[in-house]
């Protein structure tokens, strides 16, 4: 018997689920986290109250983002409230220095890609000016 990419398609299903079970749990861990940045910001005084503020916007719309494209059928809120209710401050603080490393490094890909854009424009623009007018 041949094995067609249909036939192989559940088997790829049923290899993702646990997966992504596990990523859509961190995720929520990171939204759950991020939405009480700002009260533990306020302990620790680790960020200004503008950079915690700002983190908290960019993680929640960084993270729901990473959710909904992943199963748009998530209930979120229920998500967050049975992850929310087995975390200590201790895991929310161990949370935060995760997820933020994420978003720094989701930060810095950005600002490669904004560069190599600047680049690759002011290139295009060169070769536009070097080539001749019809």
């Amino acid at each position: 018997m041949r094995l067609t990419p249909i036939a192989l398609l559940p088997l790829a299903l049923a290899g993702a689920g646990p997966a992504s079970a596990a990523e859509s749990t961190n995720d929520v861990r990171c939204l759950v986290a991020i939405s009480r940045l700002v009260d533990i910001n306020a302990q620790t005084k680790q960020l200004s109250q503008e950079a915690a503020q700002m983190t908290s916007l960019l993680g929640t719309m960084y993270f729901m983002g990473k959710l909904e494209g992943r199963d748009s059928r998530l209930n979120i809120e229920n998500a967050m409230v049975a992850e929310v209710s087995k975390m200590t401050m201790e895991q929310l603080q161990s949370e935060l220095i995760r997820c933020g490393g994420e978003m720094k490094s989701i930060g810095q890909k950005w600002d490669e890609i904004g560069k190599n854009l600047v680049r690759r424009g002011q290139e295009l623009q060169k070769q536009e000016k070097a080539a001749p007018s019809p």
